[in-house]
């Protein structure tokens, strides 16, 4: 869940944006020799996001973006099975960057309809 805030510049749009992020993690202990996971625990981690971007519109229902995000989860340690105690912290953390093109409904004049 994100906001976003930006200035304008004739078609250019400049922003930041920032906000809530939640993520479904696993952990896990893996044999060396065999890959095979030996014991794992599963959590939800809540965190926060925040970055910048920059959107063009080029046409007038159309715009394309390029978006930067960086993901910051807190930093937890995970219980095995084993009953050995508590593990050391699993960090994550993440670098996140969007393409994409978007379509506007409405605006100027609307979306292209056909007429017979």
């Amino acid at each position: 869940m994100r906001g976003r805030a930006g200035y304008a510049v004739d078609n250019l749009l400049f922003y930041v944006t920032g906000g809530y992020a939640a993520a479904g993690v696993e952990a896990g202990i893996k044999d060396v020799a065999t890959s095979a996971t030996i014991v794992s625990a599963t959590s939800t981690r809540s965190g926060w996001t925040g970055g910048g971007g920059i959107e063009w519109g080029f046409a007038p229902n159309w715009s394309i973006k390029w978006e930067w995000l960086f993901v910051k989860f807190q930093d937890k340690g995970f219980v095995t099975a084993l009953g050995d105690g508590p593990r050391g912290a699993v960090t994550l953390d993440d670098n996140v960057v969007r393409f994409g093109i978007n379509y506007r409904f409405g605006g100027y004049g609307g979306p292209v309809v056909a007429r017979y």
